[in-house]
């Protein structure tokens, strides 16, 4: 059994349609039956000047070089693997500390990736986290990444237009550090009109980022933004 405590999922304590009770059916469950996804967590660690309200004016955010496949020396978000018995914030920390040396910030969930094409390796689900700094950490790539660099941050809209209540926006995003210069472009879709907006971000031009993080990152820094400018 995958947990030793399992007091708290008995129910009402009846057996099911083959007799079982919880114990037993549990100790007959094969997890292999049906494929399973991989999990992974992702990290934008955002570092904006004391006070500011805009991510734009003076902010940064922390990349690593990825050092093996896929996408091979490409910029990505620093992550990795989630672990069988690791809660996600956890598997964020301990990624995050691993690849970048990065400890001790405040991590929020921001959103889900799960398209199935996005990762050659297996079925890969993803939870970014994201991290908004107004102190200097000193990054120092570890674990796979092959290099770990702050990367000076821009981004603006480029292109809208709507019909029938959907919005399609061009979004280009300018990442420079260290005499690299990263410039992929994501479109982003939304129903205006919606109730639910159904917001989605899609890669145009990978510009230098791996799979599909520029996407991830732009979504990321629009939760920023708006928590910026709502602070007091």
């Amino acid at each position: 059994m995958f947990l030793q405590e399992i007091t708290p999922f008995v129910g009402n304590g009846q057996p099911n349609a083959k007799g079982q009770n919880l114990q037993e059916f549990l100790q007959a469950y094969d997890p292999r039956r049906y494929e399973t996804p991989s999990v992974t967590t992702d990290i934008i660690v955002l570092q904006v000047p004391k006070g500011a309200k805009d991510c734009r004016k003076g902010g940064r955010v922390l990349l690593i070089r990825r050092g093996n496949h896929p996408c091979i020396g490409m910029w990505a978000l620093p992550g990795g693997f989630v672990g069988m018995k690791e809660n996600l914030v956890d598997g964020a920390r301990r990624e995050l500390l691993e690849e970048t040396g990065v400890s001790d910030v405040p991590l929020e969930a921001v959103g889900v990736w799960g398209d199935w094409q996005r990762d050659p390796r297996t079925r890969v689900i993803t939870v970014p986290h994201l991290a908004i700094l107004e102190e200097e950490k000193k990054a120092t790539a570890g674990d796979d990444a092959g290099d770990a660099r702050w990367f000076s941050l821009s981004f603006a809209k480029t292109g809208e237009e709507e019909a029938d209540g959907l919005c399609r926006e061009t979004w280009a995003l300018t990442l420079t550090g260290g005499g690299d210069t990263l410039c992929p472009t994501v479109e982003r879709t939304y129903h205006k009109k919606a109730l639910l907006q159904q917001e989605a971000f899609r890669v145009k031009e990978p510009g230098g980022v791996a799979v599909d993080h520029s996407a991830i990152l732009l979504q990321a820094l629009l939760h920023a933004q708006r928590a910026l400018e709502q602070r007091g």
